[in-house]
């Protein structure tokens, strides 16, 4: 039925797609890289990210970690995603929007924290990279920021 309305009167997408404010932020992995071993036994080191503020702390990797050896690098085909969330702003809030990122070095009795961030986000921006490092310099992630706006 050629040029027939198949949908209900006054239903359309124009309202949906009118929407503002609404972000979808998104942390990616690009690669890690350490010039030193954590570990006491020289068996590599055991690196895992805690992302988010309490009590929505999120885990990467869930379960297991990330092991490298003494001068060695961790790269992804894709982005490994640490973080992902739709964000939907309401009329006079700031379009900026902050989250906590921390590295951490495994180890049977305590995790030594590596490097620990607060990123502050740019909803809207264009896609950025961020490098995230140890006090001494020895340890290096860099992570992938983007927050695009979106209808959905």
């Amino acid at each position: 039925m050629k040029g027939h309305k198949t949908h209900a009167k006054g239903e359309g997408f124009s309202k949906e797609l009118e929407r503002k404010g609404r972000y979808f932020v998104t942390i990616g992995l690009v690669s890690l890289g350490t010039i030193k071993d954590y570990d006491l036994g020289h068996r590599g080191s055991e690196f895992y990210f805690k992302v988010g503020t309490i009590p929505h702390v999120n885990r990467v990797p869930q379960r297991g970690t990330i092991r490298l050896q003494k001068n060695q690098t961790f790269t992804t085909r894709q982005d490994m995603s640490l973080w992902n969330e739709f964000i939907q702003l309401k009329t006079g809030d700031e379009k900026d929007f902050s989250i906590k990122v921390g590295l951490y070095e495994r180890d049977p009795n305590r995790d030594d924290v590596i490097a620990k961030d607060n990123i502050v986000i740019k909803l809207g921006a264009p896609t950025e990279y961020i490098i995230l490092q140890s006090d001494d310099g020895n340890t290096k992630a860099k992570l992938k920021v983007s927050a695009t706006k979106t209808s959905y």
